[in-house]
């Protein structure tokens, strides 16, 4: 039997990786048909393993992680496989194990690999509007439930690395199994990139005092007013290329593939694109354009900028 685990969200592949071996030894525990090898090892170990006999255990599982890339040419090897009906053999459990997306062409090895009987499952990445839902399930992993406010400050926090997520929402279970956003903000402090995009986002959602409030504790701690600054740019600046596009009748894919933009940024930037006109995000960049000018020159404080941000500019 062939399992292939493959794609690029590489925390769902280890997870899933991680759940077979698991299983596997809960029921053999002395584990004497258990091999595992990675990208240096060769065919002919991989080949040994596989025609091991064992006296003790009726199941054996082979883990092969990212072996495939050098050795997917390899017609020998790939021939030998079917020579020896490894998909039909329930008695062995190849799982190969991939941190790429597996592409099979028309009559090449992956193809056969892909082919049933083979179980082959592709880990995707998360969008920016399911990890909310995704951060839910995580909890309820761990026997715990987390407000909607918690699981978004979370991201704000932690962006979409569904490795610091899962860690975070450990920590935050482990603390209290109710997790509300005063938990995960006393657990899980806020970068300042985080902390700056979300007082744009306060102040895009209309709520002058918190963005006030970000803004004012941020050059209260010295955060560096220019990197600040830029931050401001690079929002707008993505917003106004945003807008441009969904005039134009793009779609979410189209754009990401234009711009290159991270998606949850990107998801963030069109909901804040589309409730704005493309003349007034036009004049909001020529304004930061003469902000730049002048705060270089020492025309204006920084302190005044970012009272001028919250007044609209």
């Amino acid at each position: 039997m062939i399992i292939v685990l493959h794609g690029l969200n590489t925390f769902f592949t280890k997870r899933k990786r991680d759940e077979i071996v698991a299983g596997y030894r809960a029921k053999h525990p002395q584990g004497l048909s258990f091999f595992e090898f990675d990208e240096e090892s060769d065919t002919r170990t991989v080949k040994e393993a596989i025609e091991t006999i064992s006296l003790f255990e009726d199941k054996k599982l082979v883990v092969c992680r990212n072996f495939l890339r050098n050795v997917e040419d390899d017609e020998v090897f790939f021939s030998w496989l079917k020579e020896r009906k490894i998909k039909e053999d329930n008695t062995t459990v190849v799982v190969l194990s991939e941190n790429r997306v597996l592409v099979g062409k028309k009559e090449n090895t992956i193809a056969w690999l892909l082919e049933r009987p083979t179980v082959a499952q592709q880990a995707d990445s998360v969008s920016a509007t399911r990890l909310p839902a995704w951060l839910i399930q995580e909890a309820a992993r761990h026997q715990a439930e987390i407000e909607r406010d918690a699981a978004l400050y979370l991201i704000d926090a932690c962006g979409d690395d569904l490795w610091r997520l899962s860690q975070e929402i450990e920590k935050c279970a482990t603390y209290n199994k109710k997790i509300t956003k005063e938990h995960t903000q006393l657990l899980v402090p806020m970068p300042a990139e985080g902390r700056i995009f979300d007082a744009l986002s306060a102040l895009e959602e209309g709520n002058t005092k918190k963005a006030a409030v970000h803004f004012s504790a941020l050059l209260k701690e010295g955060e560096d007013w220019a990197k600040m600054f830029g931050a401001v740019v690079f929002h707008f600046r993505s917003m106004v290329r945003v807008r441009s596009l969904l005039d134009l009748g793009w779609k979410k894919e189209q754009i990401q593939k234009e711009l290159g933009m991270h998606p949850f940024a990107l998801q963030k930037a069109i909901t804040h694109a589309s409730t704005k006109s493309m003349d007034s995000l036009s004049k909001t960049y020529h304004a930061l354009a003469r902000a730049d000018h002048s705060l270089k020159t020492g025309a204006m404080m920084p302190e005044a900028f970012f009272e001028r941000l919250l007044l609209g500019i």
